[in-house]
């Protein structure tokens, strides 16, 4: 049971290891991800292709992005939105 989960937190981290080294994600993004990764609960009998996984770690960059950009422009669009409003005036 415990050998499952250390073969796939390897996966898991050499994954990780192939998308730095192939320059699709920043060591910032690889730091990111083994935390996530670290958060994983995995159980013996889950099995996952190494495809898989690489959709799964490139999904959660690009939601943790989506949730940046989105919360970093909010008080950009919350003055636009002032100003629109101060227009129909």
């Amino acid at each position: 049971m415990q050998i499952t989960n250390v073969t796939f937190y390897k996966q898991c981290f050499q994954t990780l290891q192939g998308l730095f080294e192939l320059q699709l994600i920043t060591k910032e993004e690889k730091l990111y991800l083994k935390g996530q990764i670290l958060k994983l609960e995995i159980t013996a009998d889950d099995s996952i292709s190494l495809e898989d996984l690489s959709k799964y770690l490139l999904s959660c960059l690009k939601q943790k992005n989506y949730h940046y950009i989105k919360g970093s422009t909010k008080p950009q669009l919350d003055m636009i939105d002032e100003e629109t409003d101060e227009e129909q005036l």
